[in-house]
C-alpha cells in the first residue's frame, strides 16, 4: 500500500508535464492546480493513516527510510532536470509522512539546510510543465518535508540548550521564510506557516532572559519570527485558515515568561527597547478595529500572560505594565457593529484560554478581557506585587480621571451612544473596577476628582456608575470623604444633579447597608474628624428644594443625623428655651408623620437592598442590560426614588379624584345599578349615596376646563385632528424625532409602542421637551389592529405610508380632516396584517438612488401635507365668508 501511494505522487508529479504546452485560460489553470493539490493532499494523509496504523512495521518504515535517502541523494545530483527537483521534493515529504527518518543528528541538520535552500527550479520549460501548479506543488512538499524534520531536530531541545548548528539553521529558516511569503502561491502558505511555527516554538523555549540577550540577537530573531509570522497572516485574512493562524500566533507568542522578559528590559532601557512581543500585539489590536474576532482571540491570550504564572505571586501583573498605555486606550474601545453573515463570525468556534460571560455585548469584547484581567488581580493586601499597584494600576487610575472623566464636555449634553458618551461610562465602568485599587496615598486627589465628577453635567448612566465609584471610595477612605462631603453639601451653587449625587451617596453610607464602613470609622474617641452637625446643616437647606427626590433623600438623612448629634430625648413636651428645640421639633415630625413614615420605609428598604460590591466585578459589568448605544443601562437611583414618591403619592391619594371624575363614576355606578333590577325601588325606598354634594356650576366649569385642555395645545393653538401612530416604531431617536415635529404642529396625539421611553436621555433631547406638550399614548403592536379598528369606528381615516401596488403619491392624496397617519418598521414597513385595515397607501416619489426615507423624515413629510392642505381648506373657508 506504502509503495502504491509513492508511486501516485510520482505520477502524480509526472502528470505535470502531461499537461505543457496547452493553452488554458488563467482560470483553468488554477483549477489543475487546486485539483492536483488536493489530490497530493489526499495521498500524503492516506500515508498518514498507513503510518499510524502500523507505527512498529518494519516494511513501511524501510520502505520509507530507502524512499528519503534515494530522494536527498537526487535533489544532490547537479544534472537534475527542473521537473525532477519537484517530483524528487514530493517523495521527500511523501516518505517524511511514512514515518522515515535521516540516519542522525548530523544528516537531519544537513537534510534540513539542504531543503531550506532548496529554489524551485527556473529552467523548468514552460512547454513542458504547468509551471503554476509546479510551483504549487514544490512550496507545498518543501514547507511540509522542512516541518517534519525540524521536529525531529528540535525535539527535546530548549532555546538555550541549542548548538551553534541548530542556531545558525533557525536564523536561516527566519530569514528565508519572510522572503519566501510573497514567492509561496496561495495553497501552499499552511505548510510554510506551520514550519515557521515549530521553529519558533523550540526557538522561544527555554530561559532566554535579558542576562542572555548581552549582543541582542534573541531580540532581532524574535522580530523576524513575528515579522514572518505576520507577513503569513497577512496573505490569509479570511476564514478557518485565519483563524488557525490568528491562535497559533497568539498562543506562541503571548506567554506570561515572554512578557516577563520584555519587561526586565524595559525596565532597564525604558520605553525605547526594542519589543517584539509588544509590537505584535499592537498589530493585531490596529487589525482588529474592523474585524474584533481579532482582539477576542490575542486578548484571551494576552490577559493571562498579564496575571502570570498562579505559582509566583511576586511578578502577578509586571507582564502588563509595558503595556499600560495600551490597556487605558483598550478599556475605552468600542467594536463596530458586523453583520451577522460577516465572515469573521467563524471567530465563534474558537476559545483561547479565557472567554467572556455569555450575555456581554458585542461592541465590549475589547474592554471585556482588560475587565476580566484587572479583576483577576489580588488585593493591594493580599500579595499584589508594589510595582503593579503603582506602575500599571495607578496609572491607569489616574490616566482615566484626568484624561478622560474630567474632561469638559464638548457641549452642554452629550448624545447617548456618542463617542463622549461612550468614553466617559467605560472610564467610569473600568474605575469602579479598579476601586480597590485606591491607596491612602492618593486618596486625596482623587477624593477632589470624584467631587469635580459629581458636579459634571452627565447622564444617569453615567453617574450611576460616579456614584457607585464614590460608595466605594468613602468606604475604603472615610475620613478622606467625610471632609470634602461636609465642605461641598453646604455650598449654596450646587446644581439639582449635583447635590442628587451627593444625597444618594450620602443616604449609602449614612442610612443604608454601608453605614457601619462609614460612621464608625469618622470619629474616635480622641479626635472628630468630620463633624456630623456639619452634614446635617447642609442637607436641613435641601429639605425646601423644588426637587421632590431631593426633598425625600433629606429627609430621610435628617431623620437618621438628628439622634446622632443630639440627644432627641423621650418627652412629648419640647421647650422653646432648650437650645435644640428647632431640630427636636422637626425630627419629631418626621418620626410621627404617617407620609413621612411611608416614605421613610420605601427609601430605607432601598437604601438597603443598594449593593455596589454585586456590581463591581467585571463579569457583573459585562451582563448589564445595554441601551440603543450599547452602552450599560443600569437602574439609577434617582429613577428609583421616583418610583418611591410616585407610590407614596398614589397611597396617599388614592381616594382623591377630580370633581368630574367623580360624577362620571357615580353615574356609571347607577347604570350598574339600574341594570342590576334596583331601577324599580320606590321613592320611599331608602337610597344612600355616600358621595359628596357637588355644586353643578363647579361640574360644569371642570368639565368645560377639561375638555378644552383636551382640544388645544401648550400654546393654545386648537389641536388638528390628526393622530400619529408609531407603534411599528422601536428606534428611540426616531421616536423623539416625531414627538417634536408632531408637537411642533400640533397633533392630537402620538401613539408609540411603550411610553417608558419617554424617559429617555436621547429621546428628552431630540425631542427638546416635545413629550411634555404633545398627549403620548402607548400602544404595542400586538395591540394595534384592535386600536386602528377603534379610530375607524370614530370616524378616522387610515392613512398608511407604504408602497404598494395600489400606493398613490402623497402629493395626489387629499386628507380627511380626522386623519390616522400609521408608520412603518424600518427597512420592513407596514406588515400585511395591518395594510388590510388602511383605507389607502401613500408613497413618496423618490429621485435618488437610495430606496427609502429615514421613518421620521417620512413622517414629517406626511404631517407637514397634512397640515398645510388643513391651512388651505381654513383659508378657503374663511375666504367664502367674506
Amino acid at each position: 500500500a506504502v509503495d502504491f501511494d509513492l508511486a501516485r505522487i510520482e505520477a502524480l508529479t509526472s502528470f505535470l508535464g502531461a499537461q505543457a504546452g496547452a493553452s488554458k485560460s488563467g482560470s483553468a489553470r488554477s483549477g489543475v492546480t487546486t485539483r492536483v493539490l488536493s489530490t497530493f493532499s489526499r495521498v500524503i494523509t492516506q500515508m498518514q493513516v498507513y503510518c499510524s496504523a502500523y507505527p512498529s512495521s518494519l516494511a513501511v518504515s524501510s520502505a520509507a527510510d530507502r524512499l528519503l535517502q534515494v530522494s536527498l541523494e537526487k535533489l544532490a545530483a547537479t544534472d537534475l532536470n527542473g521537473l525532477a527537483i519537484v517530483q524528487n521534493t514530493a517523495l521527500v515529504f511523501g516518505a517524511l509522512n511514512c514515518g522515515a527518518t535521516p540516519k542522525d543528528t548530523t544528516s537531519t541538520v544537513d537534510s534540513v539546510g539542504f531543503i531550506l535552500n532548496l529554489n524551485f527550479p527556473s529552467d523548468i520549460d514552460r512547454t513542458m510543465c504547468n509551471i503554476q501548479t509546479a510551483r504549487s506543488v514544490f512550496q507545498y512538499a518543501k514547507w511540509g518535508a522542512l516541518s517534519f524534520l525540524l521536529q525531529k531536530l528540535l525535539e527535546g531541545v530548549s532555546g538555550n540548550e541549542m548548538d551553534g548548528d541548530r542556531r545558525t539553521l533557525l536564523t536561516n529558516l527566519f530569514d528565508v521564510a519572510e522572503d519566501s511569503v510573497y514567492s509561496t502561491p496561495a495553497d501552499s502558505l499552511m505548510p510554510l506557516f506551520d514550519c515557521c511555527v515549530v521553529g519558533a516554538r523550540s526557538f522561544l523555549a527555554g530561559d532566554n532572559d535579558e542576562s542572555s540577550d548581552a549582543d541582542g540577537l534573541y531580540t532581532k530573531n524574535l522580530a523576524k519570527i513575528v515579522d514572518s509570522l505576520f507577513a503569513l497572516k497577512s496573505e490569509v485574512t479570511s476564514g478557518r485558515p485565519s483563524i488557525y493562524m490568528l491562535d497559533q500566533i497568539c498562543s506562541l507568542l503571548f506567554r506570561s515568561d515572554l512578557l516577563m522578559n520584555e519587561y526586565n528590559r524595559w525596565l532597564v532601557e525604558g520605553d525605547d527597547v526594542s519589543m517584539p512581543i509588544r509590537d505584535a500585539f499592537r498589530r493585531l489590536m490596529e487589525m482588529s478595529v474592523e474585524r474584533p474576532h481579532i482582539s477576542r482571540i490575542a486578548l484571551s491570550y494576552i490577559s493571562v500572560a498579564w496575571r502570570g504564572k498562579s505559582n509566583e505571586l511576586s511578578t502577578v501583573g509586571l507582564g502588563a505594565i509595558p503595556y499600560r498605555t495600551d490597556i487605558c486606550d483598550l478599556l475605552l474601545r468600542k467594536e463596530v457593529k458586523l453583520e451577522k453573515s460577516s465572515a469573521v463570525q467563524e471567530a465563534d468556534i474558537l476559545t483561547g484560554p479565557i472567554d467572556l460571560p455569555p450575555r456581554s455585548d458585542a461592541s465590549s469584547i475589547t474592554r471585556g478581557f482588560i475587565l476580566m484581567f484587572l479583576s483577576s488581580l489580588p488585593d493591594v493586601n493580599d500579595n499584589l506585587p508594589r510595582s503593579t499597584l503603582v506602575e500599571l494600576l495607578r496609572f491607569i487610575i489616574h490616566h482615566l480621571m484626568n484624561d478622560v472623566c474630567l474632561v469638559p464636555n464638548s457641549r452642554s449634553s452629550i448624545m447617548i451612544g456618542g463617542p463622549e458618551y461612550s468614553k466617559k461610562m467605560r472610564a467610569w465602568q473600568a474605575l469602579y473596577v479598579l476601586s480597590r485599587f485606591v491607596t491612602q496615598d492618593i486618596a486625596d486627589s482623587v477624593c477632589e476628582n470624584i467631587f469635580e465628577s459629581m458636579g459634571q453635567n452627565l447622564h444617569g448612566g453615567i453617574r450611576y456608575f460616579v456614584e457607585a465609584f464614590a460608595i466605594q471610595f468613602a468606604r475604603r477612605h472615610p475620613t478622606f470623604f467625610g471632609r470634602k462631603l461636609v465642605t461641598e453639601i453646604r455650598r449654596t451653587d450646587l446644581s439639582l444633579q449635583n447635590i442628587s449625587s451627593l444625597l444618594i451617596v450620602a443616604g449609602n453610607i449614612i442610612v443604608g447597608r454601608y453605614k457601619d464602613d462609614f460612621l464608625p470609622k469618622i470619629n474616635t474617641d480622641d479626635e472628630t474628624v468630620v463633624d456630623l452637625k456639619e452634614i446635617l446643616a447642609g442637607t436641613i437647606p435641601w429639605l425646601s428644594s423644588t426637587q421632590g427626590f431631593t426633598r425625600a433623600i433629606s429627609q430621610l438623612l435628617v431623620h437618621e443625623l438628628v439622634p446622632l448629634v443630639i440627644d432627641v430625648g423621650d418627652s412629648e413636651e419640647i421647650s422653646l428655651s432648650d437650645s435644640d428645640w428647632y431640630l427636636k421639633t422637626n425630627y419629631r415630625f418626621l418620626d410621627d408623620n404617617m407620609e413621612m413614615k411611608r416614605l421613610r420605609k420605601k427609601q430605607s428598604r432601598f437604601f438597603d437592598q443598594y449593593d455596589v460590591d454585586e456590581m463591581c466585578s467585571a463579569k457583573a459589568l459585562l451582563q448589564l442590560e445595554v441601551d440603543e448605544g450599547s452602552e450599560a443601562n443600569p437602574d439609577y437611583a434617582v429613577d428609583a426614588i421616583k418610583k418611591c414618591l410616585e407610590l407614596v403619592y398614589q397611597e396617599s391619594h388614592e381616594n382623591e379624584t377630580p370633581m368630574w371624575k367623580q360624577v362620571a363614576d357615580m353615574m356609571e355606578e347607577s347604570k350598574e345599578t339600574s341594570s342590576n333590577g334596583n331601577a324599580h325601588a320606590t321613592q320611599d325606598e331608602p337610597v344612600s349615596f355616600q358621595r359628596k354634594v357637588i355644586p353643578l356650576d363647579s361640574l360644569e366649569l371642570d368639565l368645560e376646563v377639561s375638555r378644552d385642555a383636551r382640544l388645544k395645545n401648550a400654546r393654545g393653538r386648537k389641536k388638528q385632528k390628526l393622530i400619529v401612530c408609531a407603534s411599528l416604531v422601536d428606534k428611540v431617536p426616531n421616536l423623539g424625532g416625531l414627538a417634536r415635529t408632531s408637537e411642533i404642529f400640533a397633533a392630537e396625539r402620538l401613539v408609540i409602542p411603550d411610553t417608558t421611553v419617554c424617559k429617555m436621555d436621547n429621546f428628552r433631547s431630540i425631542s427638546v421637551g416635545a413629550g411634555d406638550w404633545i398627549d403620548i399614548e402607548g400602544c404595542r403592536e400586538d395591540q394595534l389592529l384592535n386600536w386602528l379598528r377603534k379610530q375607524k369606528e370614530q370616524g378616522y381615516a387610515i392613512v398608511g405610508v407604504e408602497q404598494t401596488s395600489s400606493s398613490i403619491p402623497l402629493s395626489s392624496h387629499t386628507f380627511s380632516d380626522k386623519t390616522v397617519l400609521l408608520l412603518g418598521k424600518e427597512k420592513e414597513g407596514i406588515p400585511v396584517q395591518f395594510l388590510q385595515i388602511v383605507d389607502v397607501c401613500l408613497e413618496i416619489p423618490q429621485f435618488g438612488v437610495i430606496r427609502s426615507l429615514n421613518v421620521h423624515v417620512t413622517g414629517a413629510l406626511c404631517i407637514w401635507e397634512y397640515t398645510c392642505q388643513m391651512m388651505e381648506q381654513q383659508l378657503s373657508s374663511s375666504r367664502d365668508q367674506t
